[in-house]
């Protein structure tokens, strides 16, 4: 929650701003990986003899046992709070420093720290209430992109267009009753693989934000089509700066990307394997759970990527 506010507030003056990359997928796939990545880190902790909860920072409903107990987490009314008064806290320590200093140059993430405060408490760093809370969260582009864009569009303002429209799938879709085995799940919303039919171009900026779907990694021509646009701005920034040729080193740009994309071998990563901890692994009626949850955003990835 407080990541976009450290951003912006880091670039001084009239800077423009930075180039910002969402790499996405298929949201109940990246649902389902984020839950087994976390709990095979858990397991790794607990190897090691990391057993101990921080109940305070992180609740005493965490770690939750199963994905419907993540999803009501990280809707609770504690995981609400806490990042709120994450965010809360970034806004006014930047605020303030604003209201110190009249002048835009002087506005840096580095004199905020170097000022009222050394570091971020625990409570407000990246997850508040711990890695597995935020699984109804990390799934839902559209309100990340847009929190994202909001607060730039404040910070720089007239410096981008507004982001386009996304799909955002309504909390009350999203409710704690799980899927009885009969209930059909629905096919695999996954893009088709096929280059002809991908959409990845310029057009897959959403106002601040570059969004790159995952199958993208597995393609060399996706792969140039999604990495040459922001390339470009980031080109463009550079030559405006140091006053050299657009032309000259963006042609020395795509020779690079070209070549790199010609040879391009990579198949998809993190591939479904099994959780060290049988017992968490996620059952037919937890993907039934999630492709209802996520219907929305679902819906929204594959008509575009």
């Amino acid at each position: 929650p407080s990541v976009p506010y450290l951003i912006a507030s880091s670039y001084q003056g009239n800077e423009s701003p930075p180039v910002l990359v969402a790499c996405i997928r298929n949201p109940v796939d990246q649902a389902i990986s984020w839950w087994k990545y976390e709990n095979n880190a858990i397991s790794w902790g607990e190897s090691i003899g990391l057993k101990e909860w921080d109940t305070g920072l992180r609740s005493p409903q965490y770690p939750p046992k199963t994905i419907a107990d993540a999803l009501e987490l990280s809707r609770s009314d504690f995981v609400l709070k806490a990042y709120s008064n994450a965010e809360k806290l970034v806004k006014e320590l930047i605020q303030r420093d604003d209201d110190r200093n009249t002048s835009s140059a002087t506005k840096s993430l580095f004199k905020l720290f170097t000022g009222d405060i050394k570091r971020l408490p625990s409570w407000a760093i990246t997850w508040p209430a711990g890695q597995l809370s935020s699984i109804g969260r990390s799934c839902n582009y559209a309100r990340n992109i847009e929190r994202y864009n909001h607060v730039f569009s404040t910070a720089f303002e007239g410096k981008q267009s507004g982001a386009s429209n996304i799909g955002n799938s309504t909390e009350r879709n999203c409710n704690n009753n799980v899927a009885t085995s009969k209930q059909k799940i629905p096919n695999d919303t996954s893009m088709d693989h096929s280059e002809e039919t991908r959409h990845t171009n310029t057009q897959n900026q959403i106002g601040f934000v570059h969004v790159v779907p995952i199958e993208c990694q597995s393609s060399g021509r996706a792969l140039n089509l999604a990495i040459r646009p922001m390339l470009d701005q980031c080109v463009q920034r550079c030559v405006h700066r140091r006053k050299l040729s657009y032309e000259t080193v963006m042609l020395t740009m795509d020779c690079a990307i070209n070549r790199l994309c010609e040879s391009f071998e990579m198949t998809r990563r993190n591939p479904s394997a099994m959780l060290s901890n049988l017992e968490k692994e996620p059952s037919q009626e937890d993907i039934a759970m999630l492709h209802k949850c996520f219907e929305k955003e679902t819906d929204w990835y594959s008509s575009n990527f």
